[in-house]
């Protein structure tokens, strides 16, 4: 039975997409900055992906995004403000404190515009 490079498998369907490491992945985002792909592009083409893969495979339910300090966690901000504009109810809760953020989760989270738990509150 043939699988990606990661062997994954998505409710018995062989997924066609191959699944970068960690250390391929940096290296494909650094390549795309210094040939001019601004990081908060990079962002949002990834916060979309994942919000259009949820909405691929299920119907809304209720969302908890956790969202961290770095730019990951701005791709699940973007992710988050997606989902919501697609109607889907979705919360946020950032597990790290607002200035402690990079530069561009920063920006993810000002275009979450919604509200913000954070562990202490939940």
């Amino acid at each position: 039975m043939p699988h990606n490079r990661a062997g994954l498998l998505h409710n018995g369907a062989h997924m066609t997409t191959a699944i970068l490491a960690t250390a391929d992945s940096a290296v494909c985002d650094h390549f795309a900055i210094e040939n001019g792909v601004e990081v908060q592009t990079l962002m949002d083409r990834a916060g979309r992906a994942v919000a259009n893969a949820i909405r691929a495979r299920w119907a809304p339910v209720p969302v908890l995004v956790l969202a961290g300090p770095g730019n990951n966690g701005g791709d699940g901000l973007v992710a988050a403000r997606v989902l919501r504009e697609a109607g889907w109810p979705v919360r946020v809760m950032l597990l790290a404190a607002r200035e402690g953020l990079s530069t561009d989760a920063a920006r993810a989270l000002d275009g979450w515009g919604g509200p913000v738990e954070s562990p202490a509150s939940g």
